[in-house]
């Protein structure tokens, strides 16, 4: 993990120009072009330094939960970077819980994972409490405000995707989590939908699919959001633009220098449009199809911006809500109240 080191830095070479396997931006000679990408990337890798990062996990007896636990320890917890762990129990119900639900089950396992993976105590915090209330949302409101009180240097709030439906596994409960965190995290967030480490994918890497609307320039912004999880070294990118079929592409020129710019090298980045007609549904569908049933690749994280004062008018029958719900990889959201 790269940021930039604003101390006594330098300004990186020019970037005037940029080509890529996708097509060329600018009108000079692809191969100057691709000298001018490379020299800025060696800047930025020779100019950055690694940034301790703050991590909340909100801990449940969910397979995703534990994936997301397992992924946090061997991707970005080895060194200095931190963990605060959350466990918000049903203590009045507990008893009609799977074992693998219930409380002292869940308190044990991961004080016991704790233990293994942070001989230092300092690195991590371990939160416990029941519900205030048995309504709606309980569960994550309480998270929630616990992280922001307590632990308001989180960098990211992790959620298994499983987990968010409550221990009686209902998916109501998930459903309202996700609408309550696109409503109101100030915190970019991560729900964890599969299990994956960069050591046993195909190409040792992880690929990261930023999902932009070709009307919102804005949404670039999740970029900067997400940067400090993506590994400048190995790590690919693709940017998924989506458009009404036969508009005009108004975002690539843009998108591609924005990713490069924080460092990642031309050969590692992709852009495609993702068409789709103004038929009911079509655009859902055509997003399923990119993500979920792509011959050519096979994305670790998908990323969205959100901008909540305009998921409010439709909130669940809102495009992001039914594209996360979708799509089979990890979701990686930010959003902007701005």
């Amino acid at each position: 993990m790269i940021v930039l080191n604003n101390q006594n830095e330098q300004n990186p070479p020019p970037l005037s120009t940029i080509s890529t396997k996708m097509g060329t931006l600018g009108e000079e000679d692809n191969i100057r072009n691709n000298i001018n990408v490379l020299t800025r990337s060696a800047w930025f890798h020779a100019n950055n330094q690694s940034k301790n990062l703050s991590f909340s996990l909100s801990l449940d007896g969910s397979k995703d939960t534990e994936n997301g636990f397992q992924m946090l320890i061997q991707e970005y917890l080895p060194h200095r970077n931190n963990l605060n762990c959350i466990f918000i129990y049903d203590n009045e119900n507990d008893e009609e819980f799977t074992y693998r639900n219930q409380k002292d089950t869940i308190i044990s396992k991961f004080e016991t994972l704790l233990f293994l993976k942070f001989p230092n105590k300092d690195r991590y915090t371990f939160y416990t409490n029941s519900l205030f209330t048995n309504r709606y949302n309980a569960e994550i409101e309480q998270v929630y405000a616990y992280i922001i009180k307590n632990c308001s240097n989180v960098d990211y709030m992790v959620f298994g995707y499983g987990g968010l439906k409550n221990q009686i596994c209902n998916y109501i409960f998930q459903y309202n989590a996700i609408d309550y965190l696109l409503c109101n995290s100030i915190k970019p967030f991560i729900l964890i939908k599969e299990f994956c480490l960069r050591k046993t994918s195909l190409n040792k890497n992880y690929h990261w699919l930023f999902i932009i609307e070709n009307h919102i320039p804005e949404g670039l912004k999740a970029i900067e959001a997400f940067k400090d999880l993506i590994n400048f070294n190995c790590d690919q990118i693709s940017i998924g633009n989506l458009i009404p079929e036969n508009g005009r592409d108004y975002l690539k020129d843009l998108a591609i220098s924005k990713v490069i710019r924080h460092g990642i090298e031309f050969n590692r980045v992709e852009y495609n449009l993702i068409e789709y007609s103004k038929k009911p549904g079509q655009k859902i569908k055509e997003f399923s199809e990119f993500v979920n049933f792509n011959n050519n690749h096979s994305f670790s994280f998908i990323i969205f911006y959100n901008k909540p004062q305009k998921y409010l008018l439709s909130r669940m029958d809102s495009d992001i809500f039914k594209m996360i719900v979708k799509c089979a990889g990890n979701v990686c959201v930010m959003n902007n109240f701005k």
